[in-house]
């Protein structure tokens, strides 16, 4: 199952001591308060491994939008406004979103990241370049908690490149939507230019 490759992933990366940072992307994440909303069955079958594993941030799309949100020490971004029609933020969000929610803004935007040793500095930035707010944090060690699945079941060369293959289609869904944002950007910029010239 997802779940039980998931758990297993997040195992291998808590046992490896050069591991210092865990990112998780997906397209609907377990938090939201767009009008689609955050994803219960998600939320209840991984936000508790997010949180037992030590996960720094979990990025997701879906509602476009920009959206920080808190869940256990988890960050949770919803990073959806690329280029296409922005969305509202919903005037009655379910009560586990809007208990999560830290800050939303319907804008065109990207997210930056960057890593150095065990400090991590985000930073939402709107498609005119202006900043959105920044968020920084530094990760001594690890926050494991004890494994919550019994799921100690060895991988089978199968599941293994199934895993593989999802990791693969996954960046490469993230990198076209950089792609198309960059592009989108270099094109606004060029227009930007020639009205002012």
């Amino acid at each position: 199952s997802q779940t039980g490759w998931l758990e297993r992933e997040l195992q291998s990366a808590a046992g490896d001591r050069r591991v210092r940072h865990v990112f998780v992307v997906m397209h609907h994440g377990p938090f939201a308060t767009g009008p689609h909303g955050g994803n219960p069955g998600v939320r209840a079958a991984w936000a508790p491994l997010f949180a037992a594993y030590g996960v720094d941030t979990v990025f997701s799309g879906h509602d476009h939008l920009y959206e920080r949100l808190e869940h256990e020490g988890v960050r949770y971004v919803v990073s959806g406004g690329g280029g296409g029609p922005l969305y509202p933020r919903q005037e009655d969000p379910n009560w586990e979103d809007a208990r999560a929610s830290v800050y939303t803004e319907s804008v065109h935007h990207f997210v930056r990241v960057q890593v150095a040793g065990a400090g991590v500095d985000m930073a939402a930035v709107r498609a005119d370049g202006s900043l959105i707010e920044t968020v920084r944090w530094q990760v001594a060690e690890r926050r494991v908690r004890p494994r919550l699945l019994a799921s100690s079941t060895a991988r089978s060369p199968g599941a293994a490149r199934r895993g593989t293959m999802w990791i693969a289609l996954v960046s490469a869904a993230v990198c076209a939507g950089l792609a198309t944002l960059w592009i989108g950007l270099r094109r606004r910029a060029s227009l930007a230019g020639r009205k002012g010239s």
